[in-house]
């Protein structure tokens, strides 16, 4: 099975996807092939996420699933409310397919072989040549076939890429369950919310980029605590340690590659998301509230150090598999930015809209309190 939509909700989506400019189309087409398989998998893995997440919290909220495929293979997910009770997630296919490529490739480099210890000789793929911009070359690197690694490797790649599917799904997720399509665009009949839909209107954009740090810490906190008891295939590093750092790999190098140029602070609300730095900064401090608060067992490893590590790694794998040398940077300058120009307006942002998203919300749990004044 590829989605559990019908048939009318399919052709209501495709001709949604036209609207939005897209030259894509939800996957219905069954064939014998390794396309047609993996894609069988990602909706049954996405299937047992969402399902997973609605039995936790006692729902019976009706959730569909669909997948995109799309001629640009762009990295792309979709939250959509198709009706008064009715939803659906649609992942682009190149997202996960992209992942592949990306983890596999990074996987492959001597940071990423330094950082899990692996002692395995692989042959280092050749870099990308996309002059010195490092963003280009990340992009080009992700449309490259996957690395074959061989053996366990290829597993801790699997795994690796679930994490970052899972987080992703999940997301989108929140997006349903925590009201936030509640404010979310119309469109021939359907409410959305795109992973990445570009705005001018700089006050839309503060507010839809506090559902997305929203959605991104909702995704984190349960995609973390299931990595952290899931274990690994690869004796040598299954351990909590080994665990967060393979988490932390996968949903960093898949963050990294929203951002397309140089972090610039005074762009920051010149599109619906964050910069990809600013989530990855926004995903590192939750790590470190998740471990003072012990939302989650670490086994009393220093999860702080450990997921600093491993985004520091992360970059040092991006210059060595695309051959561009530093130039990215984003991360560091998110981190050196502070809250002032950045947080505050969000915060006071998801402040003022808290109590529309507590009326319109479907989890029992509660949302994220107001740390601000409403603004």
């Amino acid at each position: 099975m590829l989605t559990d939509l019908p048939d009318l909700a399919i052709k209501e989506i495709d001709a949604t996807l036209k609207l939005l400019s897209f030259r894509a189309h939800v996957l219905i087409e069954e064939r014998d092939d390794f396309f047609t398989t993996l894609c069988r998998s990602l909706f049954s893995n996405a299937r047992t996420i969402i399902d997973g997440v609605l039995a936790a919290r006692d729902l019976s909220t009706k959730v569909y699933i669909c997948l995109v495929v799309d001629a640009d293979r762009q990295f792309q997910a979709c939250a959509m409310q198709l009706n008064a009770s009715e939803y659906c997630i649609m992942i682009w296919v190149a997202a996960p397919l992209n992942t592949m490529s990306i983890t596999s490739r990074l996987l492959a480099t001597p940071a990423a072989r330094e950082l899990f210890s692996l002692d395995f000789q692989i042959s280092d793929p050749p870099g990308i040549s996309a002059g010195a911009d490092t963003f280009a070359a990340y992009r080009a690197l992700s449309l490259l076939p996957p690395v074959r690694l061989g053996g366990e490797l290829d597993n801790l790649r699997m795994q690796i890429d679930y994490s970052a599917f899972q987080w992703l799904v999940l997301h989108e997720m929140a997006h349903i369950l925590n009201g936030h399509l509640a404010l979310g665009k119309d469109i021939n009949g359907l409410t959305y919310i795109l992973e990445d839909d570009p705005s001018s209107n700089y006050d839309e954009n503060i507010t839809y980029q506090a559902l997305e740090l929203d959605a991104d810490c909702f995704a984190n906190i349960v995609a973390i605590r299931q990595a952290i008891g899931r274990p690994l295939e690869l004796e040598a590093i299954n351990t909590v340690e080994g665990r967060l750092k393979s988490y932390v790999f996968g949903i960093l190098a898949i963050i990294r590659s929203f951002d397309a140029e140089p972090f610039e602070p005074t762009r920051i609300f010149q599109s619906d998301h964050p910069p990809g730095g600013i989530r990855m900064n926004y995903l590192m401090s939750q790590i470190s509230t998740i471990e003072l608060d012990k939302h989650v067992d670490f086994g009393g490893l220093n999860a702080t150090d450990v997921a600093a590590r491993t985004a520091i790694c992360v970059e040092n794998a991006i210059s060595e598999a695309t051959g561009v040398k530093g130039g990215g940077g984003n991360f560091q300058k998110a981190f050196d930015l502070g809250w002032e120009p950045f947080h505050v307006p969000v915060l006071s942002r998801w402040a003022k809209i808290l109590p529309e998203l507590n009326a319109k919300k479907i989890t029992p749990r509660d949302l994220a309190p107001a740390q601000f004044d409403p603004a």
